[in-house]
């Protein structure tokens, strides 16, 4: 039983004996999380492609910290006014044509090139400020979620063009 009692003081010399046994470590900032739904709490109608303005946040966390490091400073949470416009259909205007592509396959008899272009949401003219919550005065709002942009077909002209006449050979 004697060994068994001095294990214990080794171990209890080791837990306390010293006050630092290591280097204090700062906690740090984790990469901010993605936003969450733009919603309105307390609202039960959808505000989805509307001028409603709502709130979304994101998270993150103070990692990484010994118990005798600062804390990180500064919040974990972000919150902002937005708009949803998640799968709204909205008009939309083709983009400028991408940059040609490299040949496909390269340095081939009938290889091809391409370029293409995309159809861009035109945003609503909705208000980009609300006014904060309490007194913190007036706020940006963000466009939120991924539109669907309606496009006019353009007479004659793809949306991607092929070029077959460049190939070597």
């Amino acid at each position: 039983m004697g060994g068994w009692v001095g294990g214990l003081t080794v171990i209890l010399c080791c837990l306390w004996g010293s006050p630092r046994l290591s280097p204090a470590v700062d906690g740090r900032w984790s990469e901010w999380g993605e936003w969450s739904t733009c919603t309105r709490p307390g609202y039960t109608g959808s505000i989805s492609c509307r001028e409603i303005v709502g709130q979304q946040r994101r998270t993150r966390e103070c990692k990484g910290r010994s118990p005798d490091g600062k804390r990180c400073e500064g919040s974990t949470i972000h919150i902002r006014s937005c708009y949803n416009m998640f799968r709204c259909k909205l008009e939309g205007q083709w983009s400028d044509w991408s940059p040609w592509g490299l040949c496909l396959p390269p340095c081939e008899k009938n290889s091809m090139k391409s370029r293409k272009r995309v159809c861009q949401p035109t945003y609503p003219k909705f208000s980009m400020e609300t006014q904060g919550v309490g007194s913190t005065g007036s706020v940006n709002v963000s466009f939120w979620g991924k539109p669907w942009p309606q496009c006019e077909p353009v007479n004659g002209q793809a949306l991607e063009e092929e070029d077959g006449e460049l190939g070597g050979g």
